[in-house]
């Protein structure tokens, strides 16, 4: 099941959030900050993201109400360090309080006798507004017990 937690001492702080781009005003969301860190050790490693996302329009709203974090639990521990609502010099925390997220179970290979075991994990930041400003921070760490103390990876950006 996926895990509340403080996040990690080997992050690093993202830098200071930009000012906002004219050319972002018109979006229904917009993206003031995307921060992507990995460390790597002999059993695995582990992916940390920051996001913080601008509600500009009821369109943004719709896209950011149900967020989905898929992860396989055989090889994989997903972990939520915060998920906020920035409004008006307020901050609202919006991860159960109890830690417990939905999760789904959804076979996409079912179809030709596929099984992967692969569950996500639902977020729905409840009182989200248009003008809020939310921000997310989360890390799957990923171990495959099949490598035997070797890892491997492959990350790639546009």
């Amino acid at each position: 099941m996926p895990q509340t937690a403080p996040t990690p001492a080997w992050v690093t702080a993202a830098p200071a959030v930009p000012p906002q781009s004219p050319d972002t005003q018109a979006l229904p969301a917009a993206v003031r900050l995307y921060d992507a860190q990995f460390t790597f050790d002999s059993e695995g490693w582990t992916a940390y993201s920051e996001v913080q996302i601008k509600v500009q329009s009821s369109a943004g709203l719709q896209a950011l109400s149900a967020m989905s974090f898929p992860w396989s639990p055989w090889s994989d521990t997903l972990t939520f360090h915060n998920a906020l609502i920035l409004r008006d010099g307020q901050t609202i925390d919006v991860l159960p309080k109890d830690g417990v997220l939905t999760v789904l179970r959804r076979e996409t290979g079912l179809e030709q006798a596929m099984l992967t075991g692969q569950l996500t994990a639902l977020l729905q930041p409840e009182g989200l507004q248009v003008g809020d400003i939310f921000e997310l921070a989360v890390s799957i760490r990923h171990a495959d017990p099949l490598l035997k103390g070797r890892t491997g990876a492959l990350f790639w950006a546009p």
